[in-house]
């Protein structure tokens, strides 16, 4: 059962623990905000997919970098909490999500007082975290990539031909 809360983190006195929505770009997005020092630089955790969100069930795998980070994650607009049928077509762009994840950032920034953010991008999010750097490098400490995608159009042939032939097993 969903409940729209995250586990506090105990025996932490400045520490944050939040699950909250936030307008980015005109759409209700949501993030899911932990750390045992909110004071700690900011890690913005950028999902892959698209629509691969993850707030559900990340803790588990984020709890070590809450002690050294404030880990935010966000479900990108038309992804997990952030899904709803109110968010435009048109606006699930390339160009609209990078948008977002740069006013995110600077939302964060703007909030927890620092003048930058570190960005962890997970395969579709390293192609997000790639151009939001590209287009405001300023507001960005740092990039860490995981499954970094370096030539999509090779990645969506090679993932066609596999199901394929895995469908033909069967």
């Amino acid at each position: 059962m969903f409940t729209n809360k995250t586990p506090t983190i105990p025996n932490a006195p400045n520490s944050i623990a939040s699950l909250e929505s936030m307008n980015i770009g005109g759409v209700e997005q949501w993030l899911l905000l932990r750390g045992h020092d909110q004071s700690k630089p900011i890690l913005l955790w950028v999902h892959g997919g698209p629509g691969g969100a993850q707030i559900g069930f990340i803790s588990r795998h984020s709890s070590e970098l809450e002690k050294d980070f404030l880990v935010v994650n966000y479900d990108q607009r038309g992804s997990g909490l952030s899904f709803s049928k109110k968010v435009p077509k048109d606006s699930m762009t390339i160009d609209q999500m990078v948008t977002d994840l740069i006013e995110v950032a600077g939302k964060l920034c703007a909030r927890f007082n620092q003048e930058k953010v570190y960005l962890l991008g997970h395969s579709w999010g390293t192609i997000l975290s790639y151009l939001a750097i590209e287009r405001k490098p300023e507001l960005f400490a740092g990039y860490f990539a995981v499954s970094q995608v370096v030539n999509m159009e090779e990645n969506e042939r090679i993932s066609y031909e596999y199901t394929l032939r895995k469908a033909r097993e069967v």
